[in-house]
């Protein structure tokens, strides 16, 4: 897919996010996610300034127990979810006139 890159990297170079919020279910999962950081189950995403968009709570339960030296394989996107939506927003006046110069042509 374009813009998504898997690379492994330490936890120290991940940017350590802030007033994270743990519900019982996140809390029963702790131990499962310290004993088997599977990737294919869930991957840490980060930003190209190592900024997490997604697993903030694998990263910590990560980091707590492996300590900052402890490399994990995330997945880095050069593009966020909101970057697509306002390209996106932006290109709905080019395309929906293009859209009925195709439709009259049929």
């Amino acid at each position: 897919m374009f813009g998504v890159k898997l690379k492994r990297i330490k936890l120290k170079d991940i940017e350590i996010p802030i007033n994270v919020e743990w519900s019982k279910k996140q809390l029963d999962l702790i131990p499962e996610i310290e004993n088997n950081y599977d990737p294919r189950k869930g991957i840490i995403t980060i930003s190209l300034s190592n900024k997490i968009f997604d697993g903030r709570h694998r990263f910590l339960i990560l980091l707590n127990k492996f300590g900052n030296e402890h490399k994990v394989i995330v997945k880095k996107i050069f593009f966020s979810k909101r970057v697509y939506i306002i390209l996106i927003w932006l290109l709905i006046p080019i395309l929906y006139p293009l859209s009925f110069m195709f439709k009259n042509k049929k």
